[in-house]
């Protein structure tokens, strides 16, 4: 249990299913079955199609899926905390998992589809962690868990159709799931569950005081393109009290939560009667209301941002309509203030351009105020009712961001701050986990100590570096080298790795000598070589592969990393001798 989403590419994680005893001969003719999986703490919805794929490849016949949030809970994920996946609280995951059921139906037993990244293109299955996606594409059915520019296999030949987010078939605004079931010709049923929208990190600490997914029913606009549905086909409301009639303009219209018939034609007719598939009413509908209609909004705001460059702040708002107004309340440290609209440019979405003017070397702070008509305000960070401005409003967070200055450092780790990396042993004793203190105010290191080295030979951390590089991206070609300071303890020197993980799962590292005096070592970014990766947190049961390396790596680019891995690694570790790694910081250095 992490206690926070990871960030990160884990289909190398699921790329192969390893059995370590299935060549023992008792074990050979035995039924594969698999008691449970999921993927803890991972929002992305792609992780369940490429587990049913391994779990096939490595002949399992049977595999149960754990947990399914209660409706009644998932606004709260309170159920098993590092566990997530609900239809209407988390539509896109919900979608893969059906993909997943499909795959594992569909696919053959023992049939390998390569290693990843090639494994992410099978049969009729297509995955991508660049674009949070998740795909199936046959003749007659046609899923996905996110915006696709993927066309239908076989349009004139659809049956049936899931998804979130637009394709070529499906022009959507909201954010919750629907379906396209086609009934007889001319005639589909369509179901749109309400919108679902983040505001809290569903892993860290659950209570049901605290809501970490909003349902909201609202109307969207929908397109729908079908051969088989006129331009201005018929759509009517079948669920009870859905009393809808009307018809599309060039497939387009508007929708609200609810079941639908679509018909060919501008006139209305007969409600069919019987069960989708046996099992689904016609007008069968369930989905939550809102948990809760108050104003909230959430906002990451960047680590650094580059100086002199105009730069953009984005923030996701729920609990009001289109009239409401969002403001950023700005100032900095040099004297000056400046207020900014931000403009909504989605359903939930806002967003500022701030000035480059604003971006000076220095600390930038701001609020965001919440305006609903004339009475109605909160402020944030801290969702405070009143306005800043009133003479009685008490309140005085904010949200900070450093300006670099031209040409300085950028921190991929300090210490200090970086409280939650990926550690491996997992070592949770006071004497092998620490955060000590130097002889330089405000610095400290983290030690890693070990009274034996793990079979995998190896002690380190990873740790995700998307944010701390987002705001700086256009000075990423600048950089050079990178700069670590770091000891370990004994008389003889350790071999120190350090290496830039991408989002495809590609790892770049290069080794230094490390001794037992804090010093800062130099590694120039020409030197990282493609080399093989720890997979944390270690996958699980303990047998699957901890290293990773991909076929083939591309060449380094530092603006596709989003990890880094330290590790000391001996070039012959000693059975029963301690050792110990302390990293205070890793930098960019022009």
């Amino acid at each position: 249990m992490a206690n926070r989403t990871l960030q990160g590419n884990y289909l190398p994680h699921v790329d192969q299913y390893a059995i370590p005893f299935d060549t023992i001969p008792a074990y050979r003719n035995k039924a594969r079955m698999v008691y449970e999986f999921d993927g803890g703490d991972i929002m992305s919805p792609y992780m369940y199609p490429a587990m049913a794929r391994s779990f096939r490849s490595a002949g399992f016949q049977w595999a149960t899926q754990f947990a399914y949030d209660p409706l009644a809970t998932a606004y709260a994920n309170t159920e098993y905390q590092t566990h997530y996946v609900n239809l209407a609280y988390t539509p896109a995951k919900a979608i893969s998992l059906l993909i997943a059921a499909k795959a594992f139906n569909r696919l053959p037993r023992s049939k390998s589809w390569g290693a990843y990244p090639a494994d992410t293109l099978f049969d009729v299955f297509r995955l991508s962690h660049r674009q949070q996606l998740s795909e199936m594409n046959t003749p007659e059915e046609f899923y996905y868990t996110g915006t696709t520019s993927t066309p239908p296999k076989n349009l004139a030949r659809l049956q049936q159709l899931a998804g979130v987010g637009s394709s070529p078939v499906v022009q959507y605004e909201g954010t919750g799931a629907y379906f396209l079931d086609k009934l007889e010709g001319g005639l589909w049923r369509l179901e749109v569950m309400p919108d679902a929208i983040p505001i809290r990190d569903p892993y860290a600490k659950a209570s049901p005081a605290k809501e970490v997914t909003r349902i909201q029913w609202q109307a969207h606009s929908m397109r729908i393109q079908l051969p088989d549905l006129s331009p201005t086909f018929r759509i009517e409301g079948a669920n009870e009290g859905n009393s809808l009639r009307t018809n599309s303009r060039e497939g387009a219209f508007t929708i609200a939560p609810g079941t639908y018939l679509l018909r060919r034609g501008e006139k209305g007719g007969k409600t069919p009667t019987g069960k989708l598939k046996g099992i689904l009413g016609m007008a069968e509908f369930v989905a939550p209301q809102p948990r809760s209609s108050a104003p909230y909004v959430q906002h990451t705001p960047f680590r650094e941002l580059s100086a002199g460059k105009a730069f953009t702040l984005t923030a996701r708002v729920v609990g009001v309509d289109s009239t409401a107004t969002l403001t950023v309340l700005m100032r900095t440290y040099s004297g000056v203030w400046k207020n900014l609209p931000m403009e909504r440019y989605s359903a939930y979405e806002y967003r500022a351009e701030v000035p480059a003017d604003l971006a000076t070397p220095g600390l930038i702070s701001y609020r965001l105020l919440l305006q609903q008509g004339d009475t109605t305000a909160f402020t944030y960070p801290g969702n405070h009712p009143g306005n800043p401005w009133a003479w009685d409003y008490t309140e005085d967070e904010s949200w900070e961001t450093y300006v670099a200055a031209p040409g300085s450092a950028l921190a991929l780790f300090d210490a200090a701050t970086d409280r939650q990396p990926l550690v491996y042993p997992n070592l949770w004793r006071p004497e092998e986990r620490q955060l000590l203190t130097t002889n330089l105010p405000g610095q400290l290191l983290l030690r890693l100590a070990v009274p034996a080295l793990p079979s995998e030979g190896v002690l380190g951390w990873q740790l995700p570096v998307l944010e701390k590089l987002a705001g700086r991206q256009g000075e990423l070609a600048a950089f050079t080298k990178l700069l670590i300071k770091a000891r370990t303890d004994g008389d003889q020197p350790q071999r120190l790795k350090v290496s830039l993980i991408t989002k495809d799962a590609a790892s770049y590292a290069a080794y230094v000598e490390l001794g037992n005096v804090l010093s800062q070592l130099e590694i120039g970014l020409k030197e990282l070589k493609p080399d093989r990766m720890m997979l944390l947190p270690r996958p699980y049961p303990g047998f699957h592969p901890f290293w990773f390396a991909p076929a083939q790596a591309p060449p380094f680019r530092l603006q596709d990393v989003e990890k880094i891995e330290v590790t000391l690694v001996p070039e012959q570790p000693l059975s029963n001798t301690p050792y110990s790694l302390e990293v205070s910081s890793v930098w960019l250095l022009p």
